[in-house]
Order: C-alpha cells, then sequence, then structure tokens
C-alpha cells in the first residue's frame, strides 16, 4: 500500500532522484518496471514506520505516507540527510556521530 502510495506522496527532489536513478538503471538496459520499483527502494525505508503509524491511529496508510512525505517535503529532511552523509569521516567518533545524527533524524 505505501508503495501505490509513493507515486503521490513523492515531491521535490525526492521525486528528481527517483526518477533521474531509474533513468540511469534504464540507460544500463534495466527494464523499466524493474528500474522504476528499485529506484523507490531507498522511499521504502520508511514503510515499515507508516504502516506502523496507520495502524496505531486507525488511518489510512496512503493518507499517513501522503503526510509522511509532504512533511519531509516541506522541512527539507531529503537535503539535511543529504548534508550528513557529506559530513566528512575522519575517524571512528565522527563515524558513531554521524550515524548517531542519522538514526535520530530517521527516528524523528
Amino acid at each position: 500500500m505505501v508503495k501505490q502510495a509513493l507515486t503521490h506522496a513523492l515531491a521535490g527532489t525526492q521525486e528528481e532522484y527517483l526518477l533521474e536513478f531509474a533513468k540511469e538503471l534504464i540507460e544500463e538496459n534495466v527494464p523499466e518496471e524493474t528500474a522504476l520499483v528499485t529506484a523507490q527502494m531507498g522511499a521504502m525505508f520508511s514503510a515499515l514506520d507508516i504502516a506502523d503509524a496507520a495502524m496505531a491511529h486507525e488511518l489510512p496508510v496512503e493518507t499517513v505516507t501522503l503526510t509522511y512525505y509532504a512533511i519531509g517535503s516541506r522541512l527539507e529532511l531529503g537535503w539535511f540527510r543529504e548534508q550528513i552523509k557529506l559530513h566528512p569521516v575522519a575517524n571512528h567518533w565522527d563515524s558513531l556521530a554521524r550515524a548517531a545524527i542519522r538514526d535520530d533524524l530517521d527516528r524523528q
């Protein structure tokens, strides 16, 4: 259900990334349907959290999916997550700190 709602939920940089990744796969002779499903896998990272929230609050999964990605887009969480990934890691402690920040962002 979350997968079907993604086509309506993703916007802005999230949608651009998905379409660009799918295009690259298609250029490498991956069948279009497989390329689109593969490109969506990153966005599906939160599918279990979305389904859990929908069940806990007795809301339609599509509504929660649309709301989840609308909030993420509005707050530019994709950009923020990318900045975390780009932060240089000089040692083990930097790596742990970056992972903790990324985990905190995902949890929120």
